[in-house]
């Protein structure tokens, strides 16, 4: 195996998912990164890579972002990846997984779930597969996930909303 194709297709996968996070106002200390790498995917090499982006929702900026991460780091390699969006829609979502899984050319999988429950059954089936997934803020309640990355969203709204009320206050007593 070639460990430095496999480190950069666990970079690339984390760069898209890791995008949103870079984003001002973000506090960083509360994000989270789960990992089950160690530190290298097991891929076969010296083949083009094919990366699914199955997102929730894409008129969200932090989620266009994380896409622009992943297409940029995705580009670098050389590799396709294709971007589904199924606009909040669960049902949507779960068949453009399993039918992009169908066609046989799924490397990896990165995920940002519209339902982590939802999506369960689904994850399973392209993790029993042996494909890697990435998982963005819901992680499913079954299937092997290589990894994810997500914030603690209550903190980022308790401290956007102090940081609101130290401005306001200090501009208007």
């Amino acid at each position: 195996m070639d460990l430095r194709v496999s480190r950069r297709l666990t970079c690339a996968l984390l760069a898209g998912a890791i995008s949103a996070m870079a984003l001002p106002g973000l506090a960083q200390e509360t994000a989270w990164v789960k990992s089950k790498l160690d530190p290298v995917l097991e891929l076969p090499t010296g083949l083009k890579k094919k990366v699914y982006f199955v997102e929730s929702f894409l008129a969200d900026v932090a989620h266009r972002v994380m896409v622009a991460g992943a297409q940029n780091a995705v580009d670098e390699m050389g590799w396709d990846m294709e971007v589904l969006n199924p606009e909040n829609n669960l049902e949507r979502q779960v068949k453009m997984i399993e039918d992009a899984l169908a066609k046989g050319d799924m490397d990896a999988l990165i995920l940002s779930a519209v339902d982590s429950e939802g999506v369960a059954s689904t994850v399973k089936k392209v993790s029993d597969r042996g494909i890697p997934v990435a998982i963005v803020d819901r992680w499913p309640s079954d299937g092997e996930i290589t990894f994810g990355v997500g914030g603690d969203w209550y903190q980022h709204g308790t401290d956007a909303t102090e940081e609101m009320i130290r401005r306001l206050t200090a501009k208007n007593g």
